[in-house]
């Protein structure tokens, strides 16, 4: 039996929705009531995304066009999300590229930009925004995508590979930062899932003769709507409020989900004087 959530008057801000597992989750958020504010590039699916969630006739929903690379632009939708809602509860900071897939010699300086500023810097945009909107509102949950290249490495996407470990650094950070404020941080690491962003890089790879044999979770490649998808309404709920600065992995079905960044209470006990864990100063 599938668990499910309930978000009536709960407000969310979902970056990078117009597609994938952002759709799919601002489809999810919205069937458990929540009010959405989705931001994305894709001025016409965002409107179908839109009625899409209208048709549902639960909570509200607006849609804005976004760049996340854009500092201004940035800070100009989390001004409008939070004056629409009042306060948001759930930020969902997805948007993601893959970027071009080859080996490192052969990526230039704008590639590396491309996925850097993407994927992490625009992690970073939407924390800087969300952490103090949530400090001025007594607490809330946020959710950073890494990928399942967040914890491990894979030829020719050596520079992918460092913009989502890079999430996972960052999230494990910030949750430290902000564990007394009443805000949990908390990163999931999906494989494969069928979206067009996998899709994309698929082709790409078998075109340049890489391939992606060696995927350790290409046999087992889900459709949106499995634990990847579902992973996040649960990560941003109240009944994992122990669970922060966590990245959450899904990978194969058989071997159930691992949880990657966990520990972090021996790692606090091996840095405190006078524990037995205790190594001296880094």
């Amino acid at each position: 039996m599938q668990v499910t959530y309930d978000f009536s008057g709960k407000s969310v801000l979902l970056i990078g929705g117009t597609t994938g597992i952002g759709r799919a989750t601002a489809n999810a958020f919205a069937k458990a009531g929540a009010n959405l504010f989705v931001a994305g590039l894709g001025a016409a699916q965002g409107a179908s995304l839109k009625d899409e969630i209208k048709a549902m006739k639960k909570g509200d929903v607006e849609f804005a066009e976004v760049d996340v690379r854009d500092a201004k632009a940035m800070a100009d939708l989390h001004k409008r999300a939070f004056e629409r809602f009042g306060r948001i509860d759930v930020a969902f900071n997805n948007a993601g590229v893959p970027g071009k897939t080859a080996p490192v010699q052969d990526l230039d300086e704008d590639d590396f930009s491309l996925l850097i500023d993407v994927n992490l810097k625009g992690i970073f945009l939407g924390l800087k925004h969300q952490v103090p909107h949530m400090i001025a509102h007594g607490g809330g949950a946020i959710v950073n995508t890494s990928s399942l290249f967040g914890v491990m490495g894979f030829a020719t996407t050596a520079v992918y590979c460092a913009s989502k470990w890079g999430v996972i650094g960052l999230t494990n950070s910030v949750a430290l930062e902000v564990a007394r404020k009443n805000i949990r941080v908390n990163a999931i690491a999906p494989g494969s899932v069928m979206t067009p962003l996998d899709r994309h890089v698929r082709q790409r790879t078998e075109r340049q003769g890489h391939g992606l044999a060696d995927d350790p979770d290409g046999a087992d490649q889900r459709p949106l709507g499995d634990r990847a998808t579902r992973a996040v309404p649960v990560v941003g709920r109240r009944v994992v409020h122990h669970r922060t600065g966590r990245g959450h992995r899904r990978r194969r079905i058989r071997r159930g989900g691992r949880r990657v960044g966990a520990n972090l209470k021996r790692r606090a006990r091996w840095r405190r004087p006078g524990s037995r864990l205790w190594r001296g100063p880094p």
